[in-house]
């Protein structure tokens, strides 16, 4: 029996065991962190400012336009940029090239989780369409809820004459 042998497999299954639990603990603090800055109020703010600006452009039919693309490659770059930003100021050096082959490498272990399905969300035209297209949406209703509210019907002038204190009898 060679025992020096045993031991050099050991120190070697010890070192990578090591290895293995940072790069576990690495990947679970960035899946963290990005979880986080994709519920940033900052995040969220960045999108809606997005939107806003780029919903005039698009209508509900099936046809697509140039602008439709164009739009969409300024929204996905500002998106990767915001993240970038914001996972590099906590891990120094990490680029978004970094983070894609990590969650690359770990499809199977991130299929199905909502930071996945995001981050994929965003490389998706249609998606990004429908996004659009439901702000638009969002925005016509709460326009008609606001302007219903600020039309509220006004009191006939004999009600209105009896309720306004400038109006009382002495």
């Amino acid at each position: 029996m060679n025992h020096s042998n045993d031991k050099e497999n050991e120190e070697v299954l010890i070192i990578g065991t090591n290895r293995a639990n940072h790069d576990d603990r690495e990947f679970d603090q960035i899946v963290g962190a990005l979880e986080s800055i994709l519920m940033n109020e900052d995040f969220l703010k960045l999108q809606n400012s997005l939107c806003s600006s780029f919903s005039p452009y698009f209508d509900d039919s099936d046809e697509n336009k140039l602008i439709h693309t164009e739009l969409f490659m300024k929204y996905t770059q500002a998106l990767e940029t915001f993240i970038e930003k914001k996972v590099s100021e906590q891990f120094k050096g990490i680029s978004m090239d970094t983070i894609a082959s990590m969650l690359i490498g770990r499809m199977e272990e991130m299929e199905g989780t909502d930071v996945l399905d995001m981050l994929m969300s965003f490389t998706d035209f249609n998606e990004f369409k429908r996004l659009i297209l439901s702000y638009k949406t969002e925005c016509r209703l709460e326009c008609l809820t606001t302007s219903a509210v600020e039309i509220a019907p006004v009191p006939p002038l004999g009600v209105r004459r009896l309720c306004d204190p400038s109006s009382s009898r002495n």
